[in-house]
């Protein structure tokens, strides 16, 4: 299992997106952020079960580009391990690594809500998809 000691969430990377944007569009800025994620993870599993390479890198990518984006950085870490990991041994490994993935992508998504709650409470806050 590959492991990071990175925090969860950089939260001067958040502000940076922030930066120049109206309040009111932060909240729906987060909830597209968390709706690309889940259907990227739900794409990303779909690929491995069909061992479509090519299509596992992609979503790999672009999961590791949203989180490192939004300032996910254990999230981006550990993705940019597995990016490395050649040929087969990525499918082993993601499938081995499975539950510690979904784990380090609800804490990431747990550290964006609460983020959000402390320093945007007057942006209108979106119900959970």
């Amino acid at each position: 299992m590959v492991k990071t000691e990175q925090t969860i969430l950089n939260a001067a990377a958040l502000e940076q997106i922030f930066k120049g944007i109206q309040e009111r569009l932060h909240w729906p800025i987060i909830h597209e952020l968390l709706n690309d994620l889940s259907a990227r993870e739900k794409k990303l599993f779909c690929a491995l079960h069909e061992e479509n390479n090519a299509a596992c890198r992609l979503q790999l990518h672009s999961l590791k580009s949203l989180a490192e984006t939004f300032g996910l950085t254990a999230l981006s870490c550990y993705l940019k391990e597995m990016e490395n990991i050649q040929g087969r041994g990525l499918y082993t490994a993601i499938k081995k690594d499975a539950p510690y993935f979904a784990r380090l992508v609800g804490q990431s998504r747990e550290a964006l809500l609460a983020y959000m709650s402390r320093h945007r409470p007057g942006s209108k806050r979106l119900k959970r998809a």
